[in-house]
């Protein structure tokens, strides 16, 4: 797997949207 610049940048958003809805699920 090649990692690009975007993908760079893009991943750790990913992680922190994650995050973000796994934290929003355990307040529910």
């Amino acid at each position: 797997m090649t990692w690009s610049p975007v993908t760079k940048c893009q991943f750790p958003r990913l992680l922190v949207w994650h995050s973000i809805s796994m934290a929003q699920r355990e307040a529910d």
